[in-house]
């Protein structure tokens, strides 16, 4: 490499070697800067107007995404990129193709080297919700050179739009030696493990920027020396497209911490699991951005071969990101031994027969191997060689088995594989002519390689909010699942007087007064009595001779008050119906519905026809002694009479005062086991709290119940616009930055489809019984991770690993076999992607544990096939 170019590498220039202090909260921040650059500083963008931008005409609203939205929902947005860090404006007002942003957001970068502000325009696609941005369409791009020098600088340009049309009025204001007053480190936590420890996200309070960071004790770093900061090898590194910048050091007396930008797209393999595999156009953009990337790696490292799929990340607009602590060189003591799960993706050269990495100088011919591996991956959805048993994984790679022709790949695709994948190192694309070899490959004619390693091909997927955190090993569940299933036991409902009990667990009920003494008083003894004189409803007992005042809401509120005033008081009501001409002689409304609900607390039931039948009565209204509404209270009581008598009166089943979600009645009798209030109420209520309530009764695998569901019309999936919508749009004024997050409103434990739920619960035959009325075998599922059923608050993502997907994925997990063949029979779709909630972000599990699923699958379906 020319020594001109070595120039502009970055360097390490600490003030001391060791420093005196040790405190954490006052380290030595060491940038690391270009070498002839003056010194960092921090840059602030503004981004004021557009004009003449070209923004796409999309479909009109889909009814699912149809919300109440600002002005500014419609307008553009903005993702600034300088030197890693990446942050988004929305534009405020104007028009879609002159939008303007508001003055006062202003954007902060630290900057280390000299660099270039990048800005992405992109058009939202109303279809999608506010944190859903893959859907959404880019419109163009601009570039601003900026003046980083020995003095502060301030500029103002009009940019012009590339790949669109229009330009963007930007202003960029420097200021020298800022970028190094660090006091505080905000929002701090764990994203996940590197060779050495976690891996945290941390804000830097100055300009607002998110970094990643490592720390390591210096006295566990093997050939440890005091200037251990100046050997690492950073030089050539830094500057590599596709790999994320070091961008400064924080060191005392006893410990370095490592700061690279947060890379906000989350981990390639994530997307992956939710794709379950890639188009091929997608795969091939991700494997030429490695490619460019390893290529140059080699010519300043040719020693580097450990690339592994956990340092495969995306950035905001969709593009490959490496980060590996391995470009260090940096061994610890301490470091975390993760030789196991990388060794399927080492070359055959690597491994010795016993699956340890041979201490032989590794070849350039490695790299091509690994880059081989991930693209199979990214096409099939599971590694090359794969089989269950990680030694016969690894015997399968050493030996001398061809690669085996996969429906998913095509004939370009498999010819690269076979050529990458070679056993013999010397046999394998790209080690006689390096990278050029397979650039030059038929499976790459599409692209131009100029384009490619100036990022100016625009991904097809960009990410939205993502989950970080990558799982590649499996740990056992504490708990087997047919335990839990076992301690559920839902078959036999129990008795309304005793409370269920689970392993050792009892469940108290409170009574607020003894049934027993109750009983004394022979409730078909009390009448209803309206007595004109007083003008007041109470109660009268024919055997006791005794009366029961009924108090209405206004004697109530008049009992604190003074007698005068209480005089004032029933003098003006008196006065008020007078004039209104209201008959004295007859109870209003108001004493109608004390009364009603007088009788209900006390539950005379038989005085309930003929109050109804004299007296204008809102069933829908809610009981204030008990919170619900009239025939959910009743419901609850079991009393299929006054049901009856409250719907032919007009009561609406499907009314809630106290659950957004409705339904409630039919829920209720459904998890009371009442056969005959279930079939009466379920003709009366709407379809979503129908499939709610089949879903309950799959849950507790009450097969009566279920058929009477089902007889009166119960779907057994739901939409994904049942489930209520999310928070909307940011609120007006208040910008987003890439990662945020929103708190989730939802209720998606009430949404898990009863098929699901008949896998976890129940036997074949049940889930049988659903799909002949209708249930979609790849209907998708989220969040069983928050899954309630009964009585019991276990977190289910510790007995097992697949809380979103498809009902057939949990059954293989499961090791239902028999329940995957119905499903299958039935028309499942083992190929299909994960599904999709805009409410929800699906967690990534265990790599391990989904090329088991997906390979189990696979065996399945051909055995069926077959």
């Amino acid at each position: 490499m020319p020594e001109e170019t070595f120039s502009r590498f970055p360097a390490i220039r600490p003030r001391t070697l060791i420093p005196e202090d040790d405190d954490p909260r006052r380290p030595e921040i060491i940038p690391i800067e270009s070498q002839n650059f003056p010194g960092p500083g921090m840059l602030a963008v503004t981004v004021h107007r557009g004009m003449g931008l070209s923004v796409p005409q999309f479909e009109a609203v889909s009814k699912q995404s149809e919300r109440r939205r600002s002005n500014r929902w419609s307008m553009p947005y903005t993702i600034l990129e300088c030197d890693g860090s990446e942050v988004s404006i929305s534009a405020f007002d104007g028009t879609k193709e002159s939008p303007n942003w508001r003055p006062t957001g202003k954007k902060t970068f630290d900057i280390f080297r000299a660099t270039q502000l990048t800005i992405r325009l992109y058009a939202r696609n109303p279809n999608s919700w506010y944190n859903e941005r893959s859907q959404d369409v880019f419109i163009g791009s601009a570039k601003m050179n900026l003046a980083l020098g020995d003095d502060d600088s301030h500029q103002m340009e009009w940019l012009t739009i590339e790949n669109g049309t229009g330009k963007l009025l930007v202003e960029s204001e420097y200021s020298k030696n800022k970028s190094l007053q660090i006091q505080v480190w905000e929002e701090s936590h764990s994203i996940g493990h590197s060779r050495f420890k976690s891996v945290y996200k941390l804000k830097k309070d100055s300009t607002k920027r998110f970094y990643a960071s490592t720390t390591i004790q210096k006295d566990t770093i093997l050939s440890h020396s005091p200037d251990i900061l100046r050997s690492l090898p950073l030089s050539p590194i830094n500057n590599i497209p596709f790999i994320a910048p070091l961008k400064f050091i924080a060191q005392t007396r006893s410990y370095i911490s490592l700061y690279w930008p947060f890379i906000s797209g989350g981990h390639l393999f994530y997307h992956l699991q939710q794709a379950l595999l890639f188009e091929e156009d997608r795969a091939r953009l991700y494997a030429a951005e490695m490619l460019i990337a390893l290529e140059q790696l080699h010519e300043v490292d040719p020693s580097y071969h450990e690339l592994k799929p956990k340092n495969i990340l995306l950035d905001s607009v969709g593009h490959v990101v490496l980060c590996d602590l391995g470009f260090l060189h940096l061994e610890t003591s301490d470091m975390e031994k993760t030789i196991d799960v990388t060794l399927d993706y080492q070359a055959p050269e690597l491994l010795s027969r016993k699956g340890i990495l041979s201490t032989e100088t590794s070849t350039s011919a490695s790299k091509w191997w690994t880059l081989g591996s991930f693209l199979f991956e990214m096409l099939t959805g599971l590694p090359p060689f794969y089989d269950e048993d990680a030694e016969q994984r690894h015997h399968n790679i050493l030996s001398e088995q061809p690669l085996e022709k996969s429906k998913y790949l095509s004939e370009s695709a498999h010819d690269l594989l076979n050529k990458l994948l070679s056993r013999k190192p010397e046999d394998r694309l790209g080690v006689r002519h390096g990278a050029a070899e397979i650039k030059a490959h038929r499976f790459f004619d599409d692209l131009d390689w100029d384009k490619v390693a100036q990022r100016e091909y625009e991904p097809a997927f960009k990410p939205h909010k993502c989950e970080m955190v990558f799982s590649q090993e499996k740990y056992p569940p504490q708990t087997t699942w047919e335990d839990i299933v076992a301690a559920w036991n839902y078959n036999n409902p129990p008795s309304e007087n005793a409370p269920p009990s689970i392993k050792g667990l009892t469940v108290v009920e409170s009574h607020e007064g003894s049934t027993e003494q109750k009983a004394a008083e022979q409730k078909d003894d009390w009448e209803l009595i309206w007595q004109r004189q007083s003008q007041k409803f109470h109660f009268y007992n024919r055997s006791t001779k005794t009366e029961k005042p009924i108090n209405s809401n206004r004697e109530k509120q008049s009992q604190n008050r003074s007698s005068k005033a209480r005089s004032k008081k029933r003098q003006g009501i008196a006065t008020n119906f007078n004039a209104n001409n209201v008959d004295t002689s007859s109870p209003d409304a108001a004493q109608c519905q004390e009364a009603f609900e007088a009788v209900l607390e006390n539950q005379y039931m038989h005085l309930l026809p003929k109050l109804l039948k004299e007296y204008s009565i809102n069933l829908d209204i809610e009981l204030k002694f008990a919170r619900t509404t009239p025939i959910h209270y009743v419901t609850k009581l079991g009393d299929v009479e006054t049901v009856r008598l409250f719907l032919e009166n007009g009561a609406d089943a499907n009314q809630d005062h106290s659950c957004v979600l409705g339904g409630q009645t039919l829920l209720t009798a459904v998890k009371k086991g009442n056969q005959e209030l279930t079939e009466i109420l379920v003709q009366r209520t709407d379809r979503v709290p129908r499939t709610r309530a089949l879903a309950h009764a799959v849950s507790k695998n009450d097969l009566p119940i279920i058929n009477t569901l089902l007889a009166n019309g119960a779907k057994c999936d739901f939409e994904d616009s049942d489930r209520p919508q999310g928070p909307g749009a940011c609120v007006d004024g208040l910008e987003w930055e890439l990662d945020a997050t929103i708190e989730d409103i939802s209720e998606p434990d009430e949404y898990i489809p009863p098929l699901v739920r008949a896998i976890l619960f129940g036997d074949v035959d049940l889930v049988q019984l659903l799909l002949d009325h209708g249930a979609d075998p790849n209907i998708g599922y989220h969040d069983l991770s928050n899954f309630e059923p009964g009585f019991t608050f276990m977190d289910m993502s510790e007995r097992f690993y697949m809380c979103c997907g498809r009902p057939i994925q949990v059954a293989m997990e499961l090791g239902y076999r028999d329940k995957v063949q119905v499903l299958l029979s039935y028309g499942a779709d083992i190929d299909l992607p994960q599904p999709v909630w805009q409410h929800h972000d699906c967690k990534m599990i265990p790599r391990e544990m989904h090329h088991k699923i997906i390979a189990r699958l696979r065996s399945e379906a051909g055995s069926v096939a077959a």
